[in-house]
């Protein structure tokens, strides 16, 4: 309510409240039947619910990094792809790229002792160098692609939005998973009934949201 301007130059990015609500259009593509059958078969299942949907911008500002600013694995359930689609163009760093160390959801970071760091999913944010090390600089990917590109990604392993320079960057989040989020202890986002009048059959993706 107090616009971007209020938060651009305090903050490293804000959400939308309520999406499917505020942005009812999102719905057809995140249903998508193409990339519904993707996530299923990154997922290795044949039911899948969507768990999360965000619509967020990221200031370009002299805010410090912040938060998934920082490499990091998500922790929201056993298994999750997460969609990322570009609401402007993304081409170079500058622009605040989406970037994934290839593997490393199969690769998970190991500790001294040769197994899995206890600290892999934790609240735990590694910094370029530390993934230089120990994934090699050959596997840091960065996806670069004009407004309207969607990439599936699997989010256990090691990731990070940078910061942009250039310009604001806008993007749409939406979590793809086999069971709901965090044990079902966080806050249940809304949908709208009326977008399921055409595809009755879409309402159990929704298993996890609050409708009205």
């Amino acid at each position: 309510s107090k616009g971007l301007s209020y938060y651009r130059d305090l903050t490293s990015g804000r959400s939308v409240e309520e999406p499917l609500i505020n942005i009812p259009e999102i719905f057809e593509l995140i249903t998508s039947e193409k990339v519904l059958r993707v996530a299923r078969e990154c997922l290795g299942e044949k039911k899948i619910k969507i768990g999360y949907v965000k619509v967020r911008i990221f200031f370009a500002n002299n805010v410090s990094n912040f938060d998934t600013n920082y490499f990091h694995a998500d922790d929201n359930c056993e298994k999750i792809i997460k969609g990322i689609v570009y609401l402007n163009d993304v081409y170079c760093d500058d622009d605040g790229p989406f970037v994934y160390i290839a593997g490393s959801n199969k690769n998970k970071m190991l500790n001294k002792e040769g197994s899995i760091s206890e600290e892999y999913f934790k609240d735990v944010k590694y910094s370029q160098e530390e993934i230089k090390n120990y994934y090699t600089i050959e596997k840091i990917k960065s996806l670069y692609g004009k407004r309207g590109t969607l990439a599936l990604a699997d989010t256990t392993g090691i990731h990070r939005g940078i910061k942009p320079i250039s310009n604001d960057r806008y993007v749409l989040f939406v979590n793809y998973v086999c069971e709901e989020e965090y044990g079902g202890s966080g806050k249940k986002l809304i949908i709208n009934s009326n977008l399921f009048k055409k595809c009755e059959e879409k309402k159990d993706l929704f298993e996890y949201f609050e409708f009205c």
